[in-house]
């Protein structure tokens, strides 16, 4: 097992005490592993996707018991390249995925359907909200090297205004991070 993969199995164990904190956790990951599916006229349905059970077991929770959203868990095994499994958490728009989007800061409050590609601002009001945010982001598309080979961390997105958004709340916490 990796560094990177242990780190993530046991950063998915922290519970976030706080609701504004489990919020700002699940927009993190949501917002690096999420994507929006378009299902029909006016609906829309959040998907999660992760290679990791821990990850997959935490947001079913934390949608279930945070949100009161039943979803289910689609597991599909890889046979290429004899790859992990991956975990597929999906939120149907007559489950409340609108709305559920909109709290995350996945789409802008008062538009329809037009997603938003910062960190939400509430995110910034509380120190404790950062930290989760950034647990949150790391859990849902980071990767990290062992610090005794070299020290690296790094998290993939494919949104330039979102990499400034996260670098911005990185450093608000006094680290150096960059693009």
């Amino acid at each position: 097992m990796s560094f990177s993969t242990e780190t993530k199995n046991e950063l998915a164990r922290v519970i976030p005490e706080s609701l504004c904190c489990k919020k700002a956790e699940l927009s993190g990951i949501a917002k690096l592993a999420g994507s929006i599916q378009i299902a029909g006229y006016k609906k829309i349905n959040l998907k999660i996707s992760t290679e990791l059970n821990s990850v997959a077991r935490k947001v079913f929770k934390a949608l279930k018991t945070d949100f009161n959203i039943n979803t289910s868990i689609v597991v599909n095994k890889n046979q290429m390249l004899k790859r992990n499994n991956s975990y597929v958490l999906t939120v149907k728009s007559d489950m409340g995925s609108e709305e559920l989007m909109k709290t995350l800061g996945l789409l802008e409050k008062d538009e329809d359907f037009l997603p938003c590609h910062t960190v939400p601002s509430w995110v910034y009001e509380d120190e404790e909200c950062k930290k989760a945010f950034i647990r949150g982001a790391f859990l849902g598309g980071g990767s990290i090297s062992d610090p005794e080979k070299n020290y690296h961390l790094e998290f993939v997105t494919s949104n330039e205004e979102f990499a400034e958004s996260l670098m911005n709340l990185i450093n608000s916490l006094g680290l150096n991070s960059k693009i």
